[in-house]
């Protein structure tokens, strides 16, 4: 993760496993940021069955860039961002005044690296949900509580 890199397959699929495997899941399930490569998905259909729904999130890369790349944390884990929310002490954390670092990971170049990887691999996994009439695209710039809407709103999910 240090070197921008996703944490290994066989880990995911392993804490996925617990999670999503009936009787745990027999309602269904919802997955963040996974499954990311046609190797994944067919793992996690087996476990899980196949999806009612992808709803893909999606930002420019550059505002994805922008987020990530802006994010301060201190030893603690307090977590600020340069723009969107900055420490009004500077580069100090408001609650206990430890010097703010940016993660390895959260490296501008790291992050276009993984933006570069992330696309080589969701983007044919996006284009096969799309085939199957599963896709849902979403504009995830903006307000969270829009965002929430235009999932909601899009996808025909309710927030039960």
């Amino acid at each position: 993760m240090e070197r921008g890199q996703l944490v290994p397959d066989e880990l995911v699929r392993a804490a996925i496993a617990e999670r999503i495997t009936p009787p745990v899941a027999r309602e269904g399930y919802v997955l963040d940021g996974y499954p990311r490569n046609a190797d994944q998905a067919a793992d996690t259909e087996v476990m899980g069955g196949p999806p009612r729904a992808v709803v893909h999130l999606w930002v420019p890369d550059e505002e994805a860039v922008r987020r990530l790349a802006g994010r301060r944390y201190c030893p603690e884990g307090h977590v600020y961002h340069v723009d969107d929310a900055p420490s009004r002490f500077g580069m100090r954390c408001e609650l206990d005044g430890s010097r703010l670092v940016v993660r390895p990971d959260d490296r501008e170049e790291v992050v276009r690296d993984r933006l570069a990887l992330y696309h080589r691999r969701i983007d044919p996994l996006l284009q096969r949900y799309a085939r199957e009439g599963l896709l849902v695209e979403v504009n995830a710039t903006g307000d969270p509580d829009d965002v929430a809407a235009r999932i909601l709103e899009q996808s025909g999910l309710t927030d039960r």
